[in-house]
């Protein structure tokens, strides 16, 4: 048990560090790099903002992110060095799991938690204003887990949409339209959960 949750810390501060590096937006494990982004006193602002490197996105050191990933995958390679190989739990450990597993109710209850937390680390693929998938001429484009912010001209939107965010609640239903993208697949519920808008709010 306890060599499976150190090889599962590794894994996710891979992921994590991989998916910054290749400017991917992962449901939950992007989430210290977002917040770091977000509040100036998580990341450090470089002398040359135009400076842009791997780990000096849109010229700022995002710390707070990075240390998230040393504390993740240094715990899981100490508990790989020095944690116990297996979890032995006691006669009065064992006892107590085994009555609260006949009752029903709360055991029941435990699993619809565990599922439900799931759901929620599924993040935008599940509720986003961002479609999964687009398809337009041939290229396929992953908006809901790219941190790049695609135009609307990109897929071939005019008027106000062609230099914000592309609207891809329009997009869905001007989908197989000529010059529109040939399929468009949307979240489960396609609404950012804060400031969505029906109507183009900025320019990029």
């Amino acid at each position: 048990m306890v060599r499976k949750l150190a090889y599962l810390l590794v894994i996710l501060a891979v992921l994590t560090a991989a998916g910054e590096l290749c400017g991917l937006l992962l449901p939950t494990l992007s989430w210290p790099f977002t917040v770091s982004r977000e509040m100036s006193m998580l990341n450090i602002v470089c002398t040359d903002q135009n400076n842009s490197g791997l780990l000096t996105p849109q010229g700022k050191f995002l710390w707070f992110g990075w240390v998230c990933v040393l504390v993740m995958g240094g715990l899981g390679f100490w508990l790989m060095l020095k944690g116990p190989r297996r979890f032995h739990p006691t006669p009065i450990t064992k006892r107590r799991l085994q009555r609260f597993k006949s009752i029903s109710r709360g055991y029941v209850s435990l699993l619809i938690l565990l599922v439900l937390t799931l759901l929620a680390c599924m993040d935008q693929c599940l509720v986003g204003k961002r479609a999964l998938l687009v398809v337009q001429d041939g290229s396929w484009y992953f908006p809901a887990i790219m941190r790049k912010v695609y135009k609307g001209s990109t897929f071939g939107q005019t008027g106000d949409f062609a230099d914000a965010e592309a609207n891809y609640r329009e997009l869905k239903k001007q989908a197989g339209q000529p010059g529109k993208p040939s399929l468009v697949i949307m979240p489960l519920v396609p609404y950012d959960p804060t400031g969505d808008s029906t109507n183009p709010v900025r320019k990029l």
